[in-house]
């Protein structure tokens, strides 16, 4: 049975996040908090791929008009003041190792380069979501 366009979406969303977080360990090999919240996440898809979606935009959709002007105070300053949230607040205070990625001096410009587009496609991808989800009254 074909996948609606809702389900595509999410999952595209998902493994997009997924290889950030494996891009993210990469920079900072023996980080043992980004391999925990990698497993969280991919744990949190499994269960709910679509709230996972959800809480995601709940963090960066706000601020969908600095990411797509490529406004660098949203890595410089704003991630780190991302809503706390009792039960998932591990998870995007690490997202705010992207702040440190961001700021240190021997960040090239190809790092910024691939992190804008990350966040680029997660603001698009995860906002077409929101509003398909919206329109068929699914949250």
């Amino acid at each position: 049975m074909p996948k609606t366009d809702i389900e595509v979406k999410v999952k595209m969303f998902c493994k997009l996040f997924d290889e950030f977080l494996t891009d993210v360990a990469k920079i900072y090999p023996g980080d043992m908090s980004l391999k925990l919240l990698h497993n969280a996440c991919n744990m949190i898809v499994a269960v709910d791929s679509q709230a996972f979606v959800l809480e995601v935009m709940s963090y960066i959709g706000p601020y969908s008009e600095e990411i797509l002007n490529r406004n660098e105070n949203f890595f410089k300053n704003e991630i780190n003041k991302l809503r706390k949230d009792e039960t998932v607040d591990y998870i995007f205070s690490e997202m705010k190792k992207v702040h440190d990625i961001w700021v240190n001096k021997e960040t090239s410009d190809n790092t910024k380069e691939c992190i804008w587009k990350y966040f680029t496609l997660f603001v698009k991808l995860g906002n077409s979501i929101v509003t398909q989800l919206i329109n068929s009254e699914r949250i």
